[in-house]
């Protein structure tokens, strides 16, 4: 309340209550009037009062805000640099990479053995079948001795192979073998085995040989025998302890040896014959190229390649280039690989490794 209008109320109640006492015939007594003034200023002064109470709780409200203006302040003064509050977050997305690069990691050894026990498998089979054609040669030679004409058939036989050191005679090499093939009426391993020769040990020095000729390695635990060879596609069809396969210069072939695996390689193919290499155990040395499931970076990285798979006789890789759709590529053949006139091809295939070539034209 207004202190003016509360005086006004004091000094009005005052002068009425002296015209009272006038308007009454009495002298004013001044005890009368002090009592009268009493009373009148006694509401005002509680009025003041509540005023002032209600003043006292205006700044006690005020000094609570002030209080907690007081604490927000505080609190964003010690607030964390935002970039610190994100070091928890990126902690945890690092810990997560890590993570999913362990178990790719897990995942392609399993892969990777799962491939290594195939190659076993496989290596097994040939060994079989490699004993099975061995089986069905003695048996043939057997027959043949039992047969009429027998004797002759035997010579034949042995004079089919020679020394196989010795360049061998005019009218054998390929046109024998096609004879030979013609004679039979099948070009299956198990009649090649039949009439492969028993020659002396070719010297482990690369020699050709030539068709109809058989090289021994290791003591006798690998016998290549050499079928027929094909200089304009550069291929010889060789027959290794029993298992045959055609070869381009360069392949190379697992078969099983006398308790070991021995690795073959065509070396060259060339009118005078093939040059034939082999090792066994401890002397195969890994494979070279990129593996099934991993990328080959050519060109500075121009062309990525993606080796998707091989082909079970190892003379074709499955690839994708630059994420293309995968195509099949024989060793020897090339793709294109971008629109500047690259190509990407595919020089060697080693047990499930691919090697590349890269070449831009002009």
């Amino acid at each position: 309340m207004d202190e003016k209008l509360i005086f006004a109320g004091v000094g009005g109640a005052v002068i009425g209550v002296v015209i009272g006492i006038v308007a009454g015939g009495g002298t004013p007594d001044l005890t009368e009037i002090r009592g009268a003034m009493a009373e009148a200023v006694a509401p005002a002064s509680e009025e003041s009062a509540a005023l002032s109470g209600r003043v006292g709780g205006l700044e006690e409200t005020l000094a609570g805000l002030s209080e907690r203006l007081s604490g927000i302040e505080t609190q964003l003064s010690e607030a964390p640099d935002p970039a610190e509050g994100l070091a928890p977050l990126q902690e945890e997305v690092s810990g997560l990479r890590s993570s999913m690069e362990e178990e790719l990691a897990t995942l392609r050894g399993a892969l990777q053995e799962g491939l290594s026990a195939a190659a076993d498998a496989q290596a097994g089979l040939q060994e079989s079948l490699s004993g099975l054609g061995e089986g069905l040669g003695s048996l043939s030679t057997a027959l043949s001795a039992m047969g009429p004409g027998g004797g002759a058939g035997g010579d034949a036989a042995s004079g089919g192979g020679g020394d196989a050191s010795a360049p061998a005679p005019e009218g054998s090499g390929s046109d024998a073998a096609s004879s030979d093939d013609a004679a039979s009426g099948e070009d299956g391993a198990t009649e090649e085995a039949a009439a492969e020769p028993s020659p002396e040990p070719a010297p482990e020095t690369g020699d050709e040989l030539s068709p109809g000729m058989t090289a021994i390695f290791a003591d006798g635990a690998v016998r290549v025998f050499v079928s027929r060879i094909d200089t304009e596609t550069g291929t010889a069809r060789l027959i290794m302890n029993g298992a045959p396969a055609v070869l381009p210069a360069n392949a190379k072939r697992i078969v099983a040896g006398d308790g070991e695996p021995c690795l073959v390689r065509l070396d060259g193919v060339n009118e005078s014959g093939a040059q034939i290499s082999a090792m066994c155990g401890a002397d195969i040395p890994e494979p070279e190229g990129v593996g099934m499931g991993e990328t080959a970076m050519l060109g500075d990285g121009a062309a990525r390649v993606f080796v998707s798979g091989v082909s079970a006789d190892g003379l074709t890789a499955r690839v994708a280039v630059n994420g293309i759709s995968p195509q099949q590529v024989r060793v020897g053949e090339s793709v294109p690989a971008g629109t500047e006139g690259c190509t990407v091809s595919v020089d060697d295939i080693d047990r499930g490794h691919v090697t590349f070539g890269y070449a831009c034209g002009d």
